[in-house]
């Protein structure tokens, strides 16, 4: 049985981030957490991963296969992504700060936490029966009807009308 790691890495206090990204995804460790600060953009990381939680970091691409937990978290104006896809193993989804039009949404997640300083957001998704916890602080939101998100099996919800 190959053992899992939870890892800490910090961008700025290396020479390189897109060298030490490029160091990860090649060390074959099985990480069971990972949690990347100021990386800038990553294009890849290594392919096993449960939990990921970036600060200042932006991928190619969220899916990521077995993913179960991911935090996104924005510190500036850096990022250019607006649309996101994310795999169906997620379950649990904090984004912060991060600039959205279009987030389609995994059918097993089951804690949703969103806020941004976005205008609207489009949410993309099907019937959401595992969704038990959701947060939204969005400007245009004010009810779930809004959001156009079905979870029949909501246990908490929590709307915040954030201020432009």
């Amino acid at each position: 049985m190959v053992p899992k790691i939870d890892a800490y890495f910090y961008g700025y206090d290396t020479f390189d981030p897109k060298i030490d990204a490029n160091y990860l995804k090649n060390s074959g460790v099985n990480f069971d957490s990972l949690f990347l600060y100021e990386f800038m953009h990553v294009k890849e990381l290594p392919t096993v991963i449960t939990s990921l939680k970036l600060i200042g970091t932006t991928l190619d691409s969220y899916v990521i296969d077995g993913l179960k937990k991911l935090s996104l978290e924005s510190s500036g104006d850096g990022n250019t992504t607006k649309e996101y896809s994310f795999p169906s193993s997620l379950e649990d989804l904090t984004i912060k700060g991060y600039k959205l039009t279009r987030i389609t949404l995994p059918p097993n997640l089951r804690r949703l936490y969103i806020s941004t300083f976005s205008k609207s957001v489009d949410f993309v998704s099907v019937e959401m029966p595992h969704l038990e916890y959701l947060s939204l602080s969005l400007s245009d939101v004010k009810n779930l009807e809004d959001t156009g998100i079905c979870a029949p099996n909501l246990k908490t919800l929590e709307i915040h009308n954030r201020l432009r």
